[in-house]
């Protein structure tokens, strides 16, 4: 079955969000164990882990949205590749808005009963 580029996009923005969401819950349970347990990590200890984490979240980000469209230039099929990274872009764009008034629903709601 083909896709359409709009489709392809929409897939690789859903599994990029996430992606992204999955890596912050598991970043906020490891901050909050290394609270709760009073774990103090030497400076460069901490900066190597986040660079490191980085690296690599930058190399899973960029296997999600750009492998199939590389495959597509490889292959000769530029317009189509362009495409999909447009239509992934855009997606990705509408799913942060989506988060956007998520998180001021959530401020507003909380503004409220703090009042």
């Amino acid at each position: 079955m083909k896709y359409s580029p709009a489709s392809i996009g929409l897939f690789q923005a859903a599994g990029l969000t996430a992606y992204v969401s999955i890596f912050a819950l598991l970043v906020q349970s490891v901050q909050q164990i290394t609270i709760l347990r009073n774990l103090n990590l030497p400076p460069v200890l901490g900066i190597t882990i986040f660079l490191m984490t980085f690296i690599i979240s930058a190399l899973i980000c960029g296997s999600i949205a750009l492998l199939y469209p590389t495959e597509l230039m490889l292959a000769d099929n530029k317009k189509e590749a362009l495409r999909i990274i447009f239509w992934t872009l855009g997606w990705l764009v509408v799913f942060f808005l989506i988060m956007i008034i998520m998180v001021a629903l959530i401020f507003a709601a909380n503004m409220v009963t703090t009042l």
